[in-house]
């Protein structure tokens, strides 16, 4: 069984890409999202550290 109590998905969405997905602060591991959260004005990449190595998503994988 499942039960799940929503107000409003939209409200709830727009929280989560504001305050969660570009956030310094959460989570604390990983810090801006890389796949959903801003990317720079030269082109759609990301750009992150994973176990200690440089990481860059070109945009076709984005």
């Amino acid at each position: 069984m499942f039960v799940a109590y929503m107000t409003s998905i939209e409200k709830q969405f727009e929280f989560i890409s504001q305050n969660w997905m570009n956030s310094k602060r959460e989570p604390k591991e990983g810090g801006h999202d890389p796949i959903v959260g801003q990317h720079d004005r030269d082109g759609r990449k990301r750009e992150f550290e994973l176990m200690g190595r440089r990481m860059v998503l070109d945009k076709k994988f984005i």
